[in-house]
């Protein structure tokens, strides 16, 4: 039998993009690199074949170069060579990288067995983790966990490990593959996943927002309303008496009491929250031009005070916390261009995903680059009946 080693190589790569945090070699990285090295190889075994999407890869690659540009001017100023090994990284994952899962879904279509198969390595490593040891799997992965919060799988948290789920959710929801059969077992299996193994209070939050719009929003409708209130009093009782002693169980009780002052008092969300703020704060404040990633350690130098003392934790450092904070903070007008640009090229049907889910998401800790982000930005972008037998 005849191996279609382009194929192999494909579904490969695509694979490691999927399982993006784990490494046979200790690296002292979260988000490992064998994904961009593979796509890079498995890209050029389709280089004749060219996108459709032209004019967006054109803007992809000449925003890649200006950034590159702008982080290789802060390296030759300040000598961080490693927040510009970094920021290269995650600039070609974000604007180079969906075209190559573009070309895959093109010639090979959408990757199902693939999916299904590092949707179970997750799962299965998470009840390991569950029911045996929570630190099964460090020879992989730089596990960081504690009793109080969930297991971590083959991630290195539990919020990486919650929010994984949540896009693979969404890759479900949005790809055209998935029968609504499908559908409903695979956001199940991933919900299970989100609530009971990793318990990340912000995944948590993450999925209310994404219930809200699919149950709420979408082709609202009264029986889409009653599950919605029946979902909500279901979480309710069973965050109350399932959850007692986790660290989800004890934000929900204090954000009860105190609502959105709870930003403020709680130290983990007045941080997360500190970078999606200044991220924007200081993009505004240099009139939409791009910014060096030092200036952000001077905004968290000065986070007390420009805030007028609402943010007061965390440590000075130049690395965002939020994917399109990184993005707009660094490259401003240029960031914001290819937002809009990004956003137009998303298929009929699936805009408001993009905006009222993706977008919110996409604001939280999520790395630049994790390749899983630009696996799902293709399938929003992908239509079936561009693709072409290889």
């Amino acid at each position: 039998m005849k191996i279609n080693y382009k194929l192999t190589i494909a579904n490969a790569t695509v694979l490691v993009c999927l399982l993006p945090y784990i490494s046979p070699f200790k690296t002292g990285l979260d988000s490992q690199p064998y994904g961009l090295i593979l796509i890079i190889i498995s890209w050029l075994t389709l280089y004749k074949h060219q996108t459709k999407h032209k004019h967006f890869m054109l803007l992809s690659l000449i925003t890649f170069l200006l950034s590159s540009i702008i982080l290789t001017v802060e390296a030759i100023i300040y000598g961080d060579t490693l927040s510009f090994i970094r920021g290269v990284y995650g600039y070609f994952v974000l604007f180079v990288a969906p075209f190559y899962f573009l070309t895959y879904l093109r010639f090979y279509d959408f990757p199902k067995r693939t999916f299904y198969l590092s949707s179970s390595l997750y799962f299965i490593a998470a009840i390991i983790q569950a029911f045996v040891d929570v630190n099964f799997f460090d020879f992989l992965v730089d596990i960081r966990t504690s009793e109080s919060r969930g297991v971590t799988s083959l991630t290195p948290e539990p919020t990486y490990y919650g929010i994984v789920c949540l896009l693979l959710l969404m890759v479900c929801l949005v790809s055209e593959s998935f029968k609504n059969k499908e559908r409903k077992y695979l956001s199940l299996f991933f919900v299970i996943q989100i609530v009971f193994l990793a318990k990340s209070s912000m995944a948590i939050l993450l999925l209310l927002i994404l219930s809200f719009y699919f149950l709420c929003l979408k082709k609202i409708s009264s029986t889409k309303i009653l599950l919605g209130l029946f979902l909500l009093l279901c979480g309710h009782f069973g965050i109350l008496h399932l959850m007692e002693g986790s660290r989800v169980y004890d934000l929900y009780t204090r954000s009860i009491e105190l609502g959105f002052y709870l930003f403020k008092i709680d130290a983990s969300m007045n941080e997360r929250l500190s970078h999606i703020y200044f991220s924007l704060y200081g993009m505004l404040s240099n009139a939409f031009l791009p910014n060096f990633n030092s200036n952000f350690s001077t905004l968290l130098d000065n986070r007390y005070i420009l805030s007028d003392g609402f943010f007061w934790y965390g440590e000075s450092g130049k690395k965002i916390m939020s994917y399109w904070g990184g993005v707009f903070f660094n490259l401003g007008f240029i960031g914001v261009f290819y937002y809009i640009i990004l956003a137009s090229s998303v298929k009929k049907g699936q805009l408001g995903v993009f905006l009222f889910v993706l977008t919110p998401i996409l604001f939280t800790a999520v790395p630049m680059a994790m390749t899983i982000v630009s696996f799902l930005f293709s399938i929003f972008i992908f239509r079936s009946e561009l693709r072409k037998p290889c």
